[in-house]
């Protein structure tokens, strides 16, 4: 399983597996609007996100990837359910 989170409408982009690094995308994007979680699916290939894989931390700790292709949305994640008070302060 992969999410997504985000402030903006879902597109190509950045993937994470898990749902921490998900909410703290949603926490740190840009924009007005409200902060969304998606359970998603790479319709393509997949590789290490270089922001935070060995410059920032050893490996890939937080499972960030990035994709050039779509990915296939299955789920939004009520906010309700996902968005826990701020971890980054």
């Amino acid at each position: 399983t992969y999410y997504h989170g985000t402030r903006a409408d879902l597109r190509p982009g950045y993937l994470t597996g898990t749902l921490h690094a998900a909410i703290w995308g949603a926490e740190l994007a840009r924009g007005p609007g409200r902060e969304r979680i998606y359970i998603v699916e790479p319709t393509g290939g997949i590789v290490d996100d270089p922001n935070l894989t060995d410059q920032k931390f050893p490996g890939n700790p937080t499972l960030s990837y990035r994709s050039r292709a779509p990915l296939a949305c299955s789920l939004n994640v009520p906010s309700g359910n996902a968005i826990r008070p701020r971890r980054c302060r």
